[in-house]
């Protein structure tokens, strides 16, 4: 039994250390009861590089782990079955340069995967981007080339994101600034009382915004009033989310990323109940701000 949290990946180490005390105590499977919000089994996003343990771990639902747990206290015998269609699965990074012979290049990524159908934590990013994309189309006075990324590979430990950034991403010398819009940019939230959860008609605030220090005061007013991303944090290693962690840690100088977890983050609840277009605005529209005042003066 895993404890009550917003779950996100199977290399944290709250999951870590359980499953191997269990596997050293000799357990031949696990089953994680992924305790959060919802009720729901939530899906751990996995490393291809580092596969943590070479037997059977199974997710189950808090919702659907009584009569599990009532075996296991009175020591029944149980088999677990994994079913499943072993495989590959094709995926894509989407790349689109817009190219206006600039000395630098703006970057703005999105992942483009996730589990289920992840409207939420993935559809209001993509949204965002799509909308930031459109408007740095448009713009005819832009002094920068600008590269947009959607990766995949997300739910593998950002893999996308890493191909991208070795085989096919600007230099920092070359990268005026690298702009990435990550999980749950706009999620519904809900009320945790009763027994479901009941909607409200606000974003979810459990989400973070970060910036370099060189631009963080610019950022900061353009996200006022927009909640959980009004309290910007410096961007580092320990504070940045998702992708752009590869990216600070590969030597990007000047940076702004949100994440989040919402409620039915990595479950499959996280359909278009949890975000609307109503969400989305306010932070394709504080991006927009943002962006223009880095270009009002210089951001270092």
């Amino acid at each position: 039994m895993l404890p009550h949290k917003r779950w996100v990946t199977l290399v944290d180490p709250m999951a870590v250390r359980p499953l191997a005390d269990a596997f050293a105590r000799g357990a031949a499977a696990v089953v994680l009861v992924t305790t959060g919000p919802s009720g729901q089994a939530v899906a751990l996003n996995v490393s291809t590089g580092r596969p943590p343990f070479d037997r059977p771990v199974a997710i189950l639902a808090p919702k659907d782990a009584g009569s599990l747990l009532a075996a296991a206290a009175e020591r029944r015998r149980g088999t677990l079955v994994v079913d499943g269609r072993a495989g590959r699965r094709p995926a894509f990074n989407l790349v689109a340069r817009l190219d206006r012979g600039a000395a630098k290049t703006l970057v703005a990524s999105t992942p483009r995967s996730g589990w289920f159908g992840c409207a939420a934590e993935r559809g209001s990013g993509l949204a965002v981007w799509l909308a930031l994309a459109h408007w740095l189309a448009q713009r005819s006075d832009g002094g920068l080339n600008v590269e947009l990324v959607a990766a995949s590979g997300h739910e593998y430990e950002y893999l996308g994101g890493e191909h991208y950034l070795e085989h096919a991403a600007p230099k920092p010398a070359d990268t005026r600034m690298w702009l990435h819009v990550g999980a749950s940019a706009a999620a519904l939230d809900w009320h945790e009382f009763g027994p479901a959860l009941r909607p409200l008609p606000s974003a979810d605030p459990q989400r973070v915004l970060t910036a370099t220090a060189d631009v963080i005061d610019r950022v900061r007013p353009a996200f006022a009033g927009v909640t959980g991303l009004e309290a910007t944090l410096v961007a580092s290693a320990a504070t940045a989310g998702g992708e752009l962690t590869n990216v600070l840690k590969a030597g990007y100088p000047t940076a702004i990323g949100l994440y989040g977890v919402h409620r039915y983050f990595h479950t499959r609840g996280d359909d278009m109940r949890c975000t609307s277009g109503e969400l989305v605005r306010p932070v394709a529209q504080a991006f927009r701000a943002a962006l223009a005042a880095c270009e009002t003066e210089p951001c270092s």
